[in-house]
């Protein structure tokens, strides 16, 4: 990942504030990665919309309460992505 290519992660960025909050990052220019517990289909809504748009969204799914779901959500996100640069921690759990 180039210094110049922004990864924002999202906790709760499926539904309501954490969706607002993952559009206005993507349209800042951040790549952004969320997490999301029990939205599936909000979350796949969301990442439709924005891709329709040009941006480079992901969503992935995590039971924050469990410590071994952070690693892995952070893990995978990494993997996929390289180390986020702003992490936003929106959920409610």
């Amino acid at each position: 990942m180039s210094d110049d290519i922004r990864l924002a992660l999202v906790t709760g960025g499926a539904r309501r504030l954490g969706a607002r909050l993952v559009r206005a990052l993507a349209e800042e220019g951040y790549r952004v990665a969320f997490s999301y517990h029990a939205g599936e289909r909000d979350a796949q809504a969301l990442v439709d919309e924005l891709e329709s748009d040009g941006r480079e969204v992901a969503g992935y799914a995590a039971d924050l309460r469990e410590a071994g779901e952070c690693e892995a959500l952070i893990d995978a996100v990494t993997a996929d992505f390289g180390p986020p640069r702003l992490l936003v921690n929106n959920a409610g759990i």
